[in-house]
């Protein structure tokens, strides 16, 4: 990380000033189901699908591309990925770390890191109420 501020001389800077961002190729596994939270990845470019395993299958649970990111939840949650992600199409992804995101909930007003916790259980009992072929709120 370059820098830890969003503002630079009074204006705002670009998450690709601020952060890495790296370009990953067809087949590759961004995020593993069960492996401890290490990385989220804002998509710029490129489509990939999230996964998981049910009875031993893989089965996909959602199609991402630009704009959308994967991994967030269980930097926030600070819990093991509860799904994959694997790439379809070459993605260019800014890069987030687990302490990146600290930090910025660390430094976020207490009101927005209340709605924020509320928002991360929502989704948690949304989705444990879904079916695993329905569509997830990841």
């Amino acid at each position: 990380m370059r820098k830890h501020s969003l503002e630079q001389h009074g204006r705002a800077m670009s998450v690709n000033f601020i952060y890495d961002r790296k370009t990953f190729g067809p087949g590759k596994l961004l995020i593993r189901p069960d492996d401890p939270p290490h990385h989220a990845y804002l998509i710029q470019a490129g489509r990939a699908r999230v996964f998981a395993h049910f009875k031993g299958l893989p089965v996909e649970l959602a199609e991402v591309g630009a704009g959308e990111i994967v991994g967030d939840m269980a930097l926030i949650r600070q819990s093991r990925h509860r799904y994959g992600v694997e790439v379809i199409e070459t993605i260019v992804a800014v890069v987030i770390s687990v302490q990146q995101i600290q930090q910025l909930i660390d430094h976020a007003d207490p009101l927005l890191r209340t709605i924020l916790n509320g928002m991360v259980r929502r989704v948690d009992l949304l989705n444990e109420e879904k079916r695993p072929h329905a569509a997830l709120l990841v």
